[in-house]
């Protein structure tokens, strides 16, 4: 058997949270299908339960980078070593890359090296990221590039990160196409207790399953709102970036878009977003104003101050609002877990068990909740399908139950 080598690497990764990787794929098989590029991306591969890869095309990178919601990275692959000591990672990065003709393309160069989930790396991430810096450096030298390190407006960001199944870790080094913290939407001018990520939240939604044409989507604790933000998001498949925004290299932009208008401008989403604390309401009315849905959207998302347990079909569809058509939906939600929000076990069950008995009443409606104690789940339904989640430092499962 060969021994593993380093190795040149072409490839565009879209990196999420635990479990993510059917929201990401769902979410981009459809983003790709819309956008204005002809585009057959087939079958990802996949790296554990948050990582699709695609072979690299600048067309599609741009449309994840800039659209792609459900994701917390857009990375361009370009080498990947089994080594996890730092002098024989240094020595075969330097002499892969230096022979690499793609640094060639890259303009100016200043460069950022980030370090993420190396645990299994037999050295320290701030050693790790001074060796790959030193790499870099030395590749381009050889190639007749100047190249600087510059940590605060860099235009080139590197990220280092270690994955693979157990018995074929690798270090692979990547190019950032998707920009910094794609979970930060700039979609909040109110912060509430426990808020969720906005990552997290759209693979609620996607995983929802959820039709905007014929569906209304419910989120009945929703707090600063951010799951009915991202499902108005999705429906008009707004940019999460602009192309301005993008520190990508000159020659990969060559040929695309300066703008990244919505996909579906025409679409007509009916959400509720409700909350049974007053102030939380108040919260999500400021948010919805910066995420910039209202004015022309605001019949798009209806605020509301509701109890999920004094629910039923009739007032759900009032709420909407008279003469809507649509008479089945979903709700998906967050609900409170005990652990970051308070309450006392029996009274975090109690709320569970009221809140499945009302959900029992939505015949032909389907939900997606969070949940992160199994004994939580028979007092909701029987799940039609489970998939492992985290919100920041819980874990637990997303469980879809249909009515």
């Amino acid at each position: 058997m060969s021994k593993p080598r380093a190795r040149r690497e072409d490839l565009l990764r879209l990196s999420g949270s635990v479990g993510s990787n059917r929201a990401m794929g769902r979410e981009y098989s459809t983003l790709t299908r819309r956008s204005r590029f002809e585009l057959n991306l087939g079958k990802p591969g996949r790296q554990g339960s948050s990582n699709l890869l695609f072979p690299f095309d600048a067309r599609a990178a741009w449309v994840a980078a800039c659209y792609h919601r459900s994701c917390s990275a857009v990375g361009w692959e370009i080498a990947s070593s089994p080594a996890s000591r730092l002098e024989p990672l240094h020595e075969q990065l330097v002499e892969l890359l230096s022979r690499d003709e793609r640094l060639d393309t890259w303009g100016e160069v200043r460069l950022s090296v980030n370090v993420r989930r190396v645990e299994d790396f037999e050295a320290g991430p701030l050693q790790l990221r001074g060796a790959v810096k030193n790499a870099l450096l030395e590749a381009f030298r050889r190639r007749g590039r100047r190249a600087v390190m510059d940590a605060d407006e860099p235009n080139l960001r590197f990220l280092v990160r270690r994955t693979g199944l157990e018995n074929d870790r690798r270090t692979w080094l990547s190019l950032d196409l998707g920009g910094p913290s794609r979970h930060l939407r700039h979609q909040r001018a109110a912060v509430v207790e426990a808020p969720i990520r906005e990552t997290l939240a759209a693979q609620f939604v996607l995983l929802s399953g959820w039709d905007p044409r014929s569906e209304i989507f419910v989120d009945p604790m929703a707090g600063g709102g951010t799951i009915p933000m991202e499902a108005a998001h999705l429906a008009f498949a707004t940019a999460v970036r602009t192309p301005a925004q993008l520190t990508w290299p000159a020659s990969l932009l060559k040929g695309l878009p300066e703008h990244a208008p919505p996909l579906f401008p025409d679409s007509d989403p009916r959400i509720l977003s409700l909350d049974v604390e007053p102030a939380r309401v108040k919260a999500m009315i400021g948010n919805l104003r910066v995420a910039g849905l209202t004015g022309k959207k605001s019949d798009v998302i209806t605020v509301g101050n509701a109890d999920l347990r004094e629910l039923d079909p009739d007032r759900v569809i009032s709420m909407v609002g008279e003469g809507t058509e649509l008479g089945r939906g979903v709700f998906c939600f967050d609900p409170p877990q005990g652990v970051r929000t308070g309450g006392s076990p029996s009274e975090i069950r109690d709320l569970h068990r009221a809140c499945g008995r009302a959900l029992r009443q939505f015949r032909g409606w389907r939900s997606v909740i969070f949940l992160t104690q199994d004994d939580f789940i028979p007092l909701w339904a029987r799940p039609t399908s489970s998939r492992p989640a985290a919100s920041g430092n819980l874990r637990g499962k997303v469980h879809l139950f249909e009515y």
